[in-house]
């Protein structure tokens, strides 16, 4: 016997008949319930910093509760970048119910880098060139008197006399 019950909610009885070869039967009724399917997503997330602060993630139906590294409140579904680290983390959402399930989504998290530059003291215009450094390397040097984007070399007679901003950039 075969039963076939169609993805439509609501409460149904079937009959079931069972026969044997001898020609004796025998009639049973079973009640069924079926129920919604619960469909749901996980709202995107942008890549983030690692540095950047914890943020909640959110899913098209509530109810669930998150797992996976980063995670430090289940049931709001707080991610921390500095917790998970650098990298890509999967992020599991799952409901329980009986006709639901769970769904994924990948959180890239960039590392940080500090682009602060090492104080430079006064230099005379007749100093020779100079390298500027900053915490972290990796990036490029701009503004007047930089002779070289890559190593921060710096040339004060390039500059001339008086107050010049220098920028480092790091991509």
């Amino acid at each position: 016997t075969v039963l076939t019950i169609y993805n439509t909610p609501g409460n149904y009885t079937a009959s079931i008949i069972v026969s044997t070869n001898a020609g004796c039967a025998d009639t049973a009724l079973v009640g069924i319930t079926v129920l919604d399917s619960i469909v749901f997503d996980i709202l995107p997330v942008p890549s983030v910093c690692s540095d950047a602060p914890a943020f909640n993630l959110s899913a098209t139906v509530g109810g669930g509760y998150w797992r996976g590294t980063g995670i430090t409140d289940s049931l709001a579904g707080t991610f921390d970048p500095l917790a998970a680290g650098t990298g890509n983390f999967e992020v599991t959402y799952t409901i329980q119910d009986a006709c639901a399930g769970s769904d994924t989504v990948e959180i890239q998290v960039l590392p940080y880098y500090d682009a602060t530059i090492s104080p430079v003291a006064a230099v005379c215009e007749n100093t020779g060139s100079l390298f500027i450094t900053a915490a972290d390397t990796g990036g490029y040097w701009s503004g007047n008197g930089i002779t070289d984007t890559t190593t921060g070399e710096f040339d004060p007679a390039g500059a001339g006399n008086g107050d010049h901003v220098i920028y480092y950039t790091i991509p």
